[in-house]
């Protein structure tokens, strides 16, 4: 019944190539909820639940490093699209991705890689730091 987004860290180097990269500290929550989804972890990645309420779905990312605590905000823009699956399993909820923005001084941008969400595990975006 899971559903979920997932999202990897990169940086680009020298000669132009996404390297997966790890981030210390790092604590996930979403915004509207008082959930704590990570807690000053050490990450290469997030594993998201996307709102099957609403069409846009943020959360807040935090984390410190050398002393500094810095913070961004994770938008992302999406359609849902409900599907039953049996009486006995209910209903899932599938998502499109339509849009990610970043917005703070973690992130310098996101990319779409797969932009449908549904219960096959995938890089849907990727977080380039």
């Amino acid at each position: 019944m899971n559903v979920k987004l997932y999202a990897n860290f990169y940086r680009v180097n020298l000669t132009g190539k996404a390297v997966a990269v790890q981030v210390d500290s790092m604590t996930v929550q979403g915004i509207g909820s008082d959930s704590i989804l990570y807690k000053n972890k050490t990450l290469s990645g997030f594993k998201l639940d996307l709102n099957p309420n609403a069409q846009q779905t943020q959360f807040l990312v935090t984390t410190k490093q050398e002393g500094y605590i810095f913070k961004d905000t994770l938008t992302f823009v999406h359609h849902n699209k409900p599907w039953f699956q049996s009486m006995d399993c209910g209903c899932r909820v599938f998502s499109t991705l339509d849009a990610c923005r970043v917005s703070g001084n973690i992130f310098k941008s996101a990319a779409i890689l797969d932009s449908s969400v549904i219960n096959l595990k995938s890089e849907h975006v990727r977080l380039y730091l």
